[in-house]
């Protein structure tokens, strides 16, 4: 850990040692199967071998909440390391410096969900403009999950690749899924809104409504089902908003809300299976 104050004093047989804190990354249980898989001549228990860590060496659930350790985070870092040596000024040398180039203030959460007309062309303007030779050809490692273990891979792509992947927008996926009898339909309505509020929403019942009344014009009445996401669903504004649809469209409405933890179905499987195919 970074910290100055991130140090712990040991006792070695006496005498006092400082140690900077060591994160681990891996859980004890994980940590235990490598040194087996390794060692495949020790027999070592699970509980003696938890005993034996080091006492410098943290998990990461003790540790402050103030440090991305995750491979994405740490992914953009690899790649802009090596990129920033292809930009002119550049102040792209990490993810903090980066990010502080695009927005004009990063206390701002608008800006910060790229919410802001103002910043918008901040990274033509101070990054893509300023690449030096976009055809130079670079390679960078990048963390993969593989096996179950996170393993850095060599990567190769040329300038102007890279910096189209970091210039990607972040679009929503909301995911609805409607059964009448036999019939199914499933619905998955990208948008480059990212704010999941309650006019989102509101757009999103009333794009999924019209296509169930063409599909089915006899329609009559409709049974909605959602986690209680008070920002989305659970909400008075929702419920006021709920009879003007019915009054639009001429249906019975009525909204259930599944018990906390206890929403997982079919529409998640729907948004994963859109998320996989991107990605392919």
């Amino acid at each position: 850990m970074p910290g100055k104050r991130d140090t712990i004093v040991v006792n070695d047989d006496g005498n006092k040692t400082t140690y900077q804190k060591r994160i681990l990354l891996y859980t004890i249980r994980e940590a235990y199967v490598l040194f087996l898989t390794e060692h495949a001549g020790i027999s070592l228990g699970r509980t003696v071998f938890a005993e034996l860590c080091p006492k410098h060496v943290v998990v990461t659930s003790s540790m402050a909440h103030r440090v991305c350790v995750c491979i994405y985070y740490e992914n953009v870092n690899l790649l802009l390391n090596i990129l920033c040596k292809h930009i002119n000024e550049s102040q792209c040398s990490n993810l903090h410096s980066f990010t502080s180039v695009l927005v004009w203030d990063e206390s701002n959460y608008d800006l910060m969900s790229s919410n802001c007309f103002m910043c918008s062309n901040y990274f033509d303007l101070y990054v893509k403009s300023n690449v030096t030779d976009k055809n130079v050809q670079i390679r960078w490692y990048q963390w993969k999950h593989i096996n179950g273990y996170a393993t850095k891979k060599e990567q190769q792509s040329s300038v102007e690749q890279c910096i189209e992947a970091l210039s990607s927008q972040s679009v929503s996926i909301s995911t609805a899924n409607a059964s009448c009898g036999n019939d199914n339909y499933s619905f998955s309505l990208v948008s480059d809104n990212i704010s999941h509020d309650k006019y989102c929403i509101n757009s999103c019942i009333t794009s999924v409504i019209n296509k169930m009344k063409e599909e089915l014009p006899s329609l009559e009445e409709i049974l909605l089902f959602s986690d209680g996401t008070a920002s989305q669903f659970k909400q008075r504004y929702l419920f006021h908003n709920l009879t003007r649809i019915s009054n639009n469209f001429k249906l019975c409405l009525s909204w259930h809300f599944f018990a906390t933890s206890h929403a997982k179905g079919v529409v998640d499987a729907i948004g994963g299976t859109v998320k996989r195919l991107v990605w392919q």
